[in-house]
């Protein structure tokens, strides 16, 4: 049986990120979340399989490193892909239907 996750987002997710704290959540992979910029598992969150737990609880046991690692590159995703400049040049470029060059996403900001 495959499981998808239909209802996902959460400011607590969003929250835990930018605090830089170890974001727990459900493997967006296997529960079929697609964002614009996805977020790689045991690198920016712990996603957790629902069928097998305790593989996500001995992978910590045995590599009590890993939280500190995630949390801060959980934090600079989030603030890479998802601060406020990004989410809107993102938009932008959905909006014109092709991607911004560096320099034209700040003239093309002022021109609103």
């Amino acid at each position: 049986m495959i499981s998808t996750i239909v209802q996902w987002d959460s400011w607590r997710f969003w929250e835990s990120l930018a605090a830089g704290c170890v974001t727990f959540h459900l493997d967006f992979d296997k529960y079929g979340l697609d964002i614009p910029v996805m977020p790689e598992n045991w690198r920016h969150y712990i996603g957790i399989d629902l069928d097998n737990v305790p593989a996500a609880i001995d992978r910590i046991v045995d590599e009590p490193e890993i939280l500190e690692k995630i949390a801060l590159e959980g934090r600079r995703w989030a603030i890479e892909n998802y601060s406020p400049v990004p989410t809107a040049l993102r938009f932008l470029e959905t909006i014109y239907q092709q991607p911004l060059s560096l320099k034209n996403q700040f003239n093309n900001l002022l021109k609103f």
